[in-house]
């Protein structure tokens, strides 16, 4: 069912956004067109937390997202501002549709 989705929000327990996960989640997507991704840990109707992206992580996500053939919105809301995303932003730039970035950083 996932290889057809084409929306999809990932939900985040705890602090730490694991890159690699997240990545092979988004890589295995071949149809997808929009992706969330935020932290909700218990209560799913409570407000974002924040999350955080080691160095090891932005490189591993941004490996499964480069050069995604459909991927065009990738909102990511939440990160810390110490954490690593300089390797997801290049890996963006490679996204032959992509139309809409939010990187929102606490």
């Amino acid at each position: 069912a996932t290889k057809l989705t084409r929306h999809l929000t990932i939900f985040i327990c705890g602090e730490l956004l694991d890159g690699e996960t997240v990545g092979r989640i988004l890589h295995i997507s071949q149809k997808l067109e929009t992706c969330d991704i935020l932290r909700k840990d218990n209560d799913y109707g409570a407000s974002p937390t924040n999350l955080f992206l080691r160095a090891k992580d932005d490189h591993n996500l941004a490996h499964y997202i480069a050069h995604h053939a459909t991927l065009q919105k990738l909102s990511i809301v939440g990160l810390r501002s110490d954490s690593s995303v300089s390797k997801i932003a290049a890996a963006l730039c490679t996204i032959p549709n992509l139309s809409s970035v939010h990187i929102h950083v606490e």
